[in-house]
């Protein structure tokens, strides 16, 4: 599992890192101006889910920008695929 981490940690920074300095704010959440979703939140996010639920079926995840999945399962992952999102856009 820690290999399968440390390549998905990896490739999801590299799909921010595609947006960095150019992305577009799409909503704020709660009206709240700090807390805002981009194009590069949703694609790393994505990234991210969609390794899970390929690599590990039987595993649930709850994220900041996509919701929950499985949350009963026995393992959950817990994922904010860009923290401080206000400081990434350009």
């Amino acid at each position: 599992m820690e290999k399968f981490i440390k390549e998905i940690i990896l490739k999801a920074g590299g799909v921010l890192m595609e947006h960095f300095g150019k992305v577009e704010v799409l909503k704020s959440k709660n009206d709240d101006t700090v807390a805002i979703v981009t194009e590069a939140d949703l694609a790393s996010d994505k990234t991210i889910t969609d390794a899970i639920r390929k690599t590990y079926p039987d595993h649930g995840f709850v994220t900041e920008e996509s919701g929950k999945y499985k949350e009963d399962a026995e393992f959950i992952w817990y994922i904010d695929p860009l923290d401080g999102t206000k400081n990434f856009e350009s």
